[in-house]
């Protein structure tokens, strides 16, 4: 009877943090040590364009990358294969051909031996946030080639009322 309830608990468990993924606001998604997915959030379509039907039990390579890893994907699989975290932004394609920014977050999974059985990833939208980066600083580069440049005197004051 305790085992019982120990497994619905287990399952109840299971389901809350399943519905957590289900409605988080960035996409996870998980794929396993031969590089298959095993499993992709709403979030993840919503921010690829690509559908659970395109994704699912079919390899990274052979769907989003059409062929081999690309190089700036080169240090994310080379840490997760030596079994290491990694974290960092990446230029991404949308199914569209589209581009966008995400921070991403890659964590191999280990079974209860310490063995990596798959790996998941986290990405979070960071486009608007990288255009309103490019913008400042192309605008700093802009503001200081102007005062370098003129042949006038140039002074900055504040005021202070």
């Amino acid at each position: 009877m305790a085992n019982i309830e120990n497994s619905e608990k287990q399952m109840s468990s299971m389901n809350k943090y399943l519905e957590v993924l289900e409605q988080a606001p960035g996409a996870v998604y998980i794929i396993d040590k031969n590089l298959n997915f095993e499993y992709i959030n709403p979030y993840f379509t919503k921010l690829t364009g690509y559908t659970k039907e395109e994704l699912l039990n079919k390899n990274i390579r052979d769907t989003l990358y059409k062929g081999e890893i690309p190089e700036s994907r080169k240090e994310l699989s080379e840490s997760l294969a030596r079994g290491e975290r990694w974290q960092g932004e990446l230029l991404t394609y949308h199914k569209s051909g589209e581009t966008y920014w995400a921070n991403t977050i890659a964590s191999p999974y280990r079974d209860n031996e310490g063995n990596i059985e798959s790996y998941i990833i986290i990405q979070q939208d960071i486009t608007e946030h990288k255009k309103t980066e490019t913008a400042l600083s192309e605008s700093e580069k802009l503001y200081r080639t102007l005062i370098e440049s003129s042949l006038e005197g140039v002074a900055i004051t504040k005021n202070s009322e």
